[in-house]
């Protein structure tokens, strides 16, 4: 490209046009350029008929006014047929872990073949050649598929897709989607299972000797279902919607189940529904849990249930805690539902928001008391200052300036008053909104029960945790209450509440 500069002296004539590329030519010339040439200056002679036909409307050029001198021809790179394996997309290069499975959703991309395309030669501007690497013929590779899977084509690709959620099986030249597979067992050897939680794959892990783990340590296991016949290593990571383990889970394990059904629990579980045959210090939370026998560990759950039960374990609920047979002391019975819907940092927030609501509240309304005992001060003048403003309209009187603005001064301030006013109503309206869903929270504690159908040995502790006012109400059970089934908070008035024990008659 030359760059014309405004300064150049050029000056409108019937041949500036051929004196400009001319010019141009010999420019092009200094420099080796091929010249008329037409591929390759179509662009030169545009820009040299805009620059004539500017000056010979302007007289002069304004700014820099660029003239391409050549366009050569760019070379088109060849395309090698390449096979792009898009289910292998979860799979990272520097993962120490290799995956078993690699699940797959319906109308994901499984395999996309790059069809191979020639390239094209190019020229530059002095006329030489520019040569582009010659395409080895290459046939492309050919899946065979069944109906669960459909292929696409067009000029550029071929790509096979997946027709169900599943996981990818090839072999043998063939494309499968499946949705169940058995292994037996989840280790370094065979890879982890990742992402497969929401594509349908039914996994099982056959592995039942107690000596060993099926899901070995450090592993992670992601699927839709999975069946465990045996142990969960240490710092396994399980994630499943159906979960069944006939073995045991080490304490460092981490497993997420939406529904989960386990023999010995002993690390954390998270899930909604939770079915454990023998807690051994293990944390669950979830919404419903049913233990068989719990020895020892923490749950936390709207809802609890426990066969048997022996010590030192804590149970939150924010509904429910039943117990069929209570043998053990020093446990924890807490009704806490800040605690079971992980809302205690939103109350403690909420709590602060109404004390912070409340001082804006008293200094608002201080304001808009003092407004309104100065407009009640001032009303009777403002009243005679309109009469006496609308007797001199009615007589064509002019009207003191002063008058006017005494009055208006008057109005923006009732306005002012009126907006705080306005503010006030507002901070009371979304203070007793606050109030009224810690109240909801706050009541569904006088509904809440824990029981024990076999009474409840001494030295157990029953606690109720208020939102409002934010204490806690405690009661260590005595010999005495061998004979008691239910405990609840009762309110009392005035600020009273206890903790009411009752038999079994009373459910």
């Amino acid at each position: 490209t030359y760059i014309i500069s405004p300064k150049s002296l050029l000056n409108y004539s019937y041949d500036l046009e051929k004196i400009v590329l001319n010019e141009m030519y010999k420019k092009k010339l200094k420099t080796r350029m091929i010249i008329k040439f037409l591929p390759f200056e179509r662009k030169l002679l545009e820009d040299v008929k805009n620059l004539v036909a500017k000056i010979r409307v302007m007289g002069l050029i304004e700014n820099d006014f660029p003239i391409s001198l050549c366009q050569a021809i760019t070379p088109i790179q060849p395309i090698k047929m390449k096979v792009i394996e898009h289910y292998k997309k979860l799979e990272k290069k520097d993962e120490f872990v290799k995956q078993l499975i690699y699940p797959i959703k319906k109308n994901d991309v499984i395999v996309e073949i790059i069809k191979p395309k020639k390239g094209k030669n190019g020229r530059n501007c002095r006329g030489e050649f520019i040569k582009v690497p010659k395409l080895n013929e290459t046939e492309l590779p050919k899946f065979h598929y069944k109906d669960d899977v459909r292929k696409f084509e067009d000029d550029n690709s071929i790509r096979y897709i997946a027709n169900k959620d599943g996981y990818v099986y090839i072999k043998d030249g063939g494309i499968f989607i499946k949705d169940e597979l058995e292994v037996k067992q989840i280790s370094l050897k065979t890879g982890n299972v990742k992402g497969a939680e929401d594509s349908n794959v039914k996994l099982e892990v056959t592995e039942h000797d107690a000596l060993k783990e099926a899901i070995k340590d450090g592993m992670i296991v992601e699927t839709t279902d999975l069946f465990v016949k045996g142990n969960i290593g240490n710092n396994a990571k399980v994630k499943a919607k159906k979960l069944k383990v006939e073995g045991q889970t080490h304490r460092n394990s981490k497993i997420a189940a939406i529904n989960a059904e386990i023999n010995i629990h002993k690390g954390l579980l998270k899930g909604k529904e939770v079915l454990i045959h023998r807690l051994e210090g293990g944390k669950i939370e979830a919404e419903k849990v049913h233990i068989l026998q719990a020895v020892s560990g923490s749950i936390t759950a709207k809802e609890i249930k426990i066969e048997l039960m022996g010590s030192h374990i804590t149970l939150i609920a924010s509904d429910l805690i039943e117990i069929q047979s209570l043998k053990g002391s020093e446990n924890r019975f807490i009704i806490d539902e800040s605690r079971v819907a992980h809302k205690e940092e939103y109350i403690k927030k909420q709590e602060e928001k109404i004390k912070e609501l409340e001082i804006n509240f008293r200094k608002y309304k201080n304001k808009f008391d003092e407004n309104k005992m100065i407009i009640l001060k001032n009303r009777n003048t403002i009243e005679e200052l309109k009469s006496k403003i609308n007797e001199y309209k009615k007589n064509h009187l002019p009207i003191n300036s002063m008058w006017l603005q005494k009055l208006k001064k008057f109005n923006d301030f009732v306005k002012k008053t009126k907006a705080i006013e306005e503010k006030i109503k507002n901070i009371k309206e979304e203070i007793n909104s606050i109030k009224e869903e810690l109240d909801k929270m706050q009541n569904s504690l006088f509904l809440a029960k824990i029981i024990s159908r076999s009474g409840f040995p001494e030295y157990n502790r029953i606690e109720f945790k208020m939102v409002e006012p934010p204490i806690t109400i405690t009661y260590d059970t005595k010999e005495k209450d061998r004979y008691i089934e239910i405990f609840t908070l009762k309110d009392f008035g005035e600020m009273d509440y206890k903790i009411v024990g009752s038999k079994g008659e009373d459910l």
